[in-house]
């Protein structure tokens, strides 16, 4: 069986590994682990698998570049050394598979050599989502792999998602969930995105007066001890209706994001286990309408709006949450006037 880890960087996709394997001493092992302390910025080393065995990987006189990093050359060789080591009842783990190897540097070309001559028991490759496509491309071998399952996922939480249909809108002059940028209202299309990602169900969170305009939807209204106080209220609605999954919790306001940044959170929570949010580089905040947050969190949440408070961002801020980059801030644009809904639809129209 072959098997696809995957999720932005920095998510801890190489801890989960490196735990899982420390946890099955009787699994034959063969292959190599990409250590990285990340918090105390430490260079990259590698494990060499069945033995444990630690080697520098990543050095200021690596002959290897990759952007702003260097990388041993006889790190490669060592981790290709433990690979062909592996016989048919191995567990091999080829962490990572990168850009380097898509464009046939780093393992490469040895690495394709050893895919075909060698029949493993089970194959784990680590690969980060923005080359997910590529990889699987690259390596046929890959093709059927599972993504993202295995036994080192030991509680997966399942996901559930909530669109944020807003209100009235009193700057936009109507409902933020009605409008058209994509061919249908737009708590219709971020309802379809979700439902490409996630694994749970979807509700529309929308104000009682808008709830017998929603179609095709599960609506979800505020409960009366959240009402009126802004996401917060659909949010901590949404958790009682499950308080064991986590909740994916998307915004109409953003016809610009992509299912693209959807699977980025996704991954990154089914790495991780904790709630995921991405940085804002245009205006240097959280966002908390665009996130995944975790049940553990969510019961905390409501701990913080007994006490008095509203602000998810604020929340977001003092938990110990995933912050993932946005490469593209303007996907992160909320709309909020007409002006800017007649620019973007303008926009869309001559792509």
């Amino acid at each position: 069986m072959n098997y696809i880890l995957t999720s932005p960087v920095g998510c801890g996709k190489s801890t989960l590994l490196q735990n899982w394997v420390k946890s099955n001493p009787k699994v034959h092992f063969a292959g190599f682990i990409s250590v990285h302390n990340r918090h105390l910025n430490q260079p990259r080393k590698l494990l060499l698998l069945p033995k444990a065995v630690v080697i520098p990987f990543e050095s200021e006189i690596g002959e290897i570049h990759v952007g702003k990093f260097q990388f041993l050359a006889s790190a490669f060789f060592e981790g290709l050394l433990q690979l062909k080591q592996s016989h048919a009842g191995s567990t091999a783990i080829i962490d990572e598979i990168g850009k380097l190897e898509v464009e046939n540097h780093g393992f490469e070309p040895e690495l394709t050599k050893i895919l075909h001559q060698i029949q493993f028991e089970h194959l784990i490759v680590v690969v980060r989502l923005s080359l997910l496509d590529l990889v699987i491309q690259k390596y046929p071998i890959l093709k059927n792999a599972q993504v993202n399952q295995g036994p080192w996922f030991t509680q997966k939480p399942k996901v559930y998602g909530l669109v944020l249909g807003g209100g009235n809108s009193s700057r936009m002059g109507k409902p933020k969930c009605f409008l058209n940028y994509h061919g249908v209202p737009q708590f219709i299309h971020v309802s379809n995105m979700m439902l490409e990602v996630i694994d749970g169900e979807v509700f529309v969170n929308v104000p009682t007066a808008l709830a017998t305009e929603i179609d095709a939807c599960k609506v979800l209204l505020d409960s009366t001890k959240f009402m009126s106080k802004g996401p917060i209220s659909g949010v901590l609605t949404a958790h009682e209706i499950d308080p064991t999954v986590s909740w994916m919790v998307v915004g109409v306001d953003y016809p610009q994001l992509s299912v693209i940044q959807l699977k980025e959170l996704f991954s990154a929570h089914q790495v991780s286990g904790r709630s995921v949010c991405f940085f804002n580089s245009s205006n240097g905040f959280l966002e908390p309408l665009v996130a995944i947050y975790s049940a553990s969190d969510l019961k905390k949440l409501s701990l913080y709006f007994e006490e008095g408070n509203e602000s998810l961002r604020h929340f977001l801020g003092q938990s110990d949450v995933l912050i993932l980059p946005m490469a593209n801030g303007e996907m992160l644009t909320s709309i909020d006037h007409p002006a800017q809904v007649e620019k973007y639809q303008s926009q869309i129209s001559t792509k």
